[in-house]
């Protein structure tokens, strides 16, 4: 993974978030040309809205892989689940290509307009690729099993009663089983108008990304009339959360706005559900 500097506008993320056809193409009504036989994968660009993005934005991509004979949503929900239970973060896409050079193209292009959308982003090179599930073969035949003896009449013996002296021994405390929880930190970001919100470390124990944005997003709207980017980040532990939290605010605390004015930070007290 690598970290670049320097700035564009944010149209290059846009032009390259838009795609909508595999690299490579051809014009409409041209004659068709081969099947594509590449995949590459990232987390959704940074183009505002819904996406929104973090103070420390981090975009993960994927390797270029072959592409097999499966659909184009196992692969998408493949990765998203990696991406998911390696760097606790939701989403993913993935595009196909003719050929490698395409798709280098499709990840060169794409790591681009991040880094002209935001200059401090971090890149993150996974190195994923796409594992086809192991097929399932039928359950092999039941085994023949010998019949059961045939039972003998006994003529049963009654026992002589004893009697043991016995210490009744206390019932061990039934043991407490305590939630486990994770942690999310939420923030919006605007520097064109100058507001930065930042939530600290709040446990939940349901919901997700999307529903956490959306939530925080009706809490902004709500009380400060904001209504641009949404980004909220999970950690596992509360000690993490309050590392990131401290990390990210302190940061945030000398930026200024397009206009070189110090940007206020507004710590809010949001809460879900």
């Amino acid at each position: 993974m690598y970290r670049m500097h320097g700035f564009a506008g944010l149209a290059v993320a846009i032009i390259v978030a838009s795609r909508c056809a595999w690299a490579g193409e051809k014009p409409m009504g041209a004659p068709p040309g081969p099947m594509p036989q590449f995949d590459v994968c990232h987390t959704p660009m940074p183009i505002g809205g819904r996406l929104g993005f973090a103070p420390h934005f981090t975009f993960y991509v994927s390797a270029i892989m072959p592409r097999g004979p499966i659909n184009d949503s196992d692969i998408t929900q493949a990765f998203a689940k990696f991406l998911e239970e390696r760097y606790h973060v939701s989403g993913g896409e993935c595009y196909p290509a003719q050929t490698r050079e395409a798709a280098q193209s499709v990840l060169d292009d794409s790591k681009s307009a991040v880094l002209a959308a935001i200059p401090s982003a971090l890149i993150v090179e996974t190195g994923w690729t796409y594992a086809p599930p192991k097929a399932i073969g039928p359950a092999p035949p039941p085994t023949a099993t010998a019949p059961p003896p045939k039972a003998v009449a006994t003529t049963p013996q009654v026992p002589q009663p004893v009697t043991v002296a016995t210490t009744p021994k206390p019932n061990p405390p039934a043991a407490s089983a305590a939630p486990k929880g994770i942690f999310v930190v939420c923030n919006g970001v605007d520097l064109i108008a100058g507001r930065l919100f930042f939530n600290p470390p709040l446990e939940v124990t349901s919901g997700d990304a999307t529903a956490w944005s959306a939530s925080y997003a009706k809490y902004l709207l709500t009380n400060y009339k904001y209504d641009r980017n949404i980004a909220c980040t999970k950690l596992p532990t509360l000690a993490e959360a309050q590392s990131y939290y401290k990390e990210t605010t302190d940061a945030r605390r000398s930026t200024t706005d397009l206009n070189g004015k110090l940007v206020p930070l507004i710590v809010t007290n949001w809460t879900y559900p």
